[in-house]
């Protein structure tokens, strides 16, 4: 005889493919958060504190501002439920009642990094290269050099199937590329001077729109909780119902970390 589906076959394929991640979750750190911390507060420093300097005999030290804010992050709540009909089971149509919760999984996983795109559209700087319609080897130059002149270190580029379109046939980013024009199924487009260069086709970047961006200081993605699944069955209607939620949410803590690039 088959084996049923279970709230914990649920829950593993849940966790696999949301920690896929996608593409622009990518641009935001770990950050772990208890259940009883909402929101959590994150202290953003303003001012300098302290900078390092020669200090003289009997001298003082150089004093900095204990100057900071702090950004809060809310919790959220996400989650889809799955209806498996009883005949399914009992007919044990496992490939079925799988495929359901698979795909309820994928729409699950785009949605997250559908939020973590938004945080990035509301909370950037914008660069001052392209708006001729192509985002091109220069670009990314240019915007990296915009970057580091504000002493960050840009570490990803993301962009869209259009602006794919127009660094593949660029012989500048070719030649620049540790993957010239050859694709991998990650999203992974090239490496240019460390710099990954990926693309998203969910839509969300629109023309040859890219970010980029410094991974190590642009925000966090919090979690209170990974994946959690329960079930109950409604025996009027012979279904059985598997119910999958996780809280996250995402926060970018500093703007100048994450640069649009609107080609």
């Amino acid at each position: 005889m088959a084996e049923l589906i279970t709230e914990t076959d649920v829950r593993r394929v849940v966790e696999q493919i949301t920690e896929e991640e996608l593409v622009f979750r990518g641009a935001f750190r770990d950050l772990s958060v208890s259940m009883g911390q909402n929101p959590i507060r994150i202290p953003r420093t303003n001012d300098v504190l302290g900078e390092p300097a020669e200090v003289g005999k009997a001298s003082e030290y150089p004093n900095g501002k204990d100057d900071f804010e702090t950004i809060d992050i809310e919790r959220h709540k996400y989650g889809f439920k799955t209806p498996i009909a009883m005949e399914d089971e009992a007919d044990h149509v496992l490939d079925l009642a799988g495929h359901h919760v698979e795909y309820q999984a994928r729409k699950l996983a785009e949605f997250l990094d559908a939020q973590a795109y938004g945080e990035l559209a509301d909370n950037n700087t914008a660069s001052s290269v392209g708006a001729d319609g192509v985002l091109d080897f220069a670009d990314v130059v240019d915007t990296s050099a915009e970057m580091e002149d504000l002493g960050y270190d840009p570490d990803m580029i993301v962009t869209n199937p259009s602006g794919k379109a127009d660094l593949l046939k660029s012989s500048e980013f070719n030649r620049a590329s540790d993957l010239g024009d050859s694709t991998v199924t990650t999203g992974l487009i090239g490496d240019v001077a460390g710099i990954d260069v990926l693309y998203s086709n969910t839509g969300d970047l629109t023309d040859s729109n890219a970010f980029m961006i410094d991974t190590s200081l642009a925000g966090y993605e919090a979690t209170w909780s990974n994946p959690s699944t329960d079930s109950w069955s409604d025996q009027e209607r012979q279904v059985d119902f598997y119910r999958t939620w996780l809280m996250k949410y995402w926060k970018v803590m500093e703007t100048e970390a994450v640069f649009h690039i609107d080609a």
